[in-house]
């Protein structure tokens, strides 16, 4: 579920493919996939997203450390991966 935002897309799905290290997030709602940031995205980031599938309304991305950053471009935002805190044991 999005929350605090995007939650126009609610209920969403995701799967992650521990073999492939592909994380796949299958879109909810009624709102407009977004193809233009999609295809944005494959065409000046590579490697931010691998593919997307409208019809599924699906983002492909890949979470392999030499391709992708700590990092999960969405619709023109970046969200970064949860770090745990210095100072905890």
């Amino acid at each position: 579920m999005f929350a605090g935002g995007f939650t126009f897309y609610n209920p969403s799905r995701w799967r992650y493919d521990a073999e492939t290290k592909e994380l796949e997030i299958i879109l909810g709602g009624i709102s407009q996939f977004p193809v233009g940031s999609a295809k944005y995205q494959i065409a000046h980031r590579p490697g931010s997203l691998l593919r997307f599938d409208v019809k599924k309304r699906a983002l492909v991305y890949s979470l392999l450390p030499h391709i992708n950053s700590p990092r999960l471009e969405f619709a023109g935002f970046i969200f970064y991966y949860g770090r745990p805190c210095e100072g905890a044991n």
